[in-house]
């Protein structure tokens, strides 16, 4: 192999390493975050059981190297999962709806 594969290679490498560690820190940094995220999303006036069904439903009971390792499946295939504050809305779709007038903006600038 020569000089210039063998760079490009190993910055990918260091790419991809460096992603995986910088998702694990922020993964980790939102599961430390106070409050109960099955409780936001129901709210505070919700009952105990409906807290308990839907952290059975979207897995928030499971080991968090088990939840890291599902949402990083979901982000390899394009699954973000869903919006903790707009409830049943995927963040795929919130995420184009804004990236569509970035690249107008963009295309726009740069015409």
């Amino acid at each position: 192999m020569n000089r210039t594969a063998s760079i490009i290679i190993r910055r990918l490498g260091s790419l991809l390493a460096t992603l995986v560690i910088m998702s694990f820190i922020i993964f980790m940094l939102v599961e430390i975050m106070p409050g109960d995220v099955a409780q936001m999303i129901l709210g505070q006036s919700a009952t105990e059981e409906a807290v308990t069904a839907l952290r059975e439903a979207r897995g928030l009971n499971d080991p968090v190297l088990q939840r890291y390792g599902r949402w990083i499946a979901g982000v390899v295939v394009g699954d973000l999962g869903d919006s903790v504050y707009m409830q049943g809305v995927a963040i795929n779709s919130i995420l184009w709806r804004r990236v569509g007038h970035s690249m107008v903006l963009a295309l726009t600038a740069f015409l």
